[in-house]
């Protein structure tokens, strides 16, 4: 990534893409894609994007692969990092296997490629690390503390579920 230095997208030649090779090594069975992109013409500066993509290559625990990342993308979802991912519509002989997402920078020739590109890699980097979870056992008058410290947690990148009493919630 450092080779980019301060790349602008928009200096990419028209209808060309640089393919960033050195990514953080993915889990076993993932595979990480991440492709940036001038699609336009000369002076044309409406099909700048960004692609990113992430495949399993098995179909074995497709649904634990499934929910780890869900667990490393959403959250960067929700603070508006990364659009909502593009998922493949699974037919009965093709399986989904992996997201893909796309970041339209059209019209925005002067973007820092390695400065777009960093929520990308944060997600790739969650994907990479250690699955955390933890589990919060709380009674109900410490329910507002239980809160304050799953807040904390997942913040630092861990699903939490918490129980209180007979009800449970994440």
């Amino acid at each position: 990534m450092s080779a980019l230095g301060d790349l602008h997208i928009g200096q990419l030649l028209p209808h060309s893409s640089v393919h960033i090779a050195d990514l953080r090594p993915p889990p076993p069975d993932h595979e990480f894609y991440l492709s940036i992109t001038n699609g336009g013409d000369k002076n044309d500066d409406q099909y700048l994007s960004i692609f990113g993509s992430v495949h399993f290559r098995s179909d074995e625990n497709r649904q634990i692969k499934w929910a780890r990342i869900r667990r490393a993308y959403l959250p960067l979802v929700q603070r508006g990092e990364l659009p909502e991912a593009f998922i493949p519509p699974s037919t009965k002989d093709r399986p989904t296997k992996g997201a893909a997402f796309s970041i339209d920078l059209a019209g925005r020739p002067e973007a820092v490629i390695r400065e777009e590109v960093q929520p990308i890699l944060q997600f790739f980097r969650r994907l990479s690390a250690p699955d955390r979870r933890v589990f919060i056992c709380h009674a109900t008058e410490d329910k507002s503390s239980a809160r304050r410290i799953g807040a904390y947690i997942r913040q630092a990148g861990a699903e939490v579920w918490r129980r209180m009493g007979n009800q449970s919630g994440r």
